[in-house]
């Protein structure tokens, strides 16, 4: 599966710290927002690094209707991020970056089934929900371009 993200920062001698964002396609579609924390191991143009990103990751649509009577209601949940990778300069001020790592997010869809007022028994609206809950893990392997 295919994730973009772009993270913008600052950085302050071995030390970078940022926000992020980005889409995830992993199992359906969400948008990671997080704060991404790096550490170059060595005070040089390359260098091995350490990240970790925590944050929220935000499904693409809430609500997915299905017919008439049934929906998909998508929840936020949680998104983490940990890995280590190495960089080297590519020209003065841009620098190409490779990395492994673990990521794991979490949601909730909710299956609603809902009969109409006018087909329901005594004219009540008769709703019923099924709570599924996700746990996704992976390992990653990460391009990125830095300047």
């Amino acid at each position: 599966m295919v994730q973009a993200q772009s993270i913008n920062g600052i950085r302050y001698k071995s030390f970078f710290g940022g926000i992020g964002v980005g889409l995830d396609n992993y199992y359906y579609k969400t948008i990671p927002v997080f704060v991404d924390f790096r550490k170059n191991i060595l005070s040089k143009k390359s260098t091995p690094f350490v990240y970790a990103d925590l944050g929220i990751s935000f499904p693409k649509d809430r609500i997915e209707t299905q017919s008439s009577w049934t929906r998909n209601e998508y929840k936020a949940g949680s998104y983490y991020d940990i890995g280590a990778g190495y960089m080297f300069p590519l020209l003065k001020k841009i620098s190409f970056s490779l990395a492994i790592g673990y990521s794991q997010k979490t949601s909730r869809r909710d299956w609603v089934y809902s009969v109409p007022r006018e087909v329901a028994p005594y004219g009540f609206d008769d709703v019923n929900r099924d709570i599924y809950n996700y746990t996704f893990r992976r390992l990653s392997l990460k391009a990125g371009i830095s300047f």
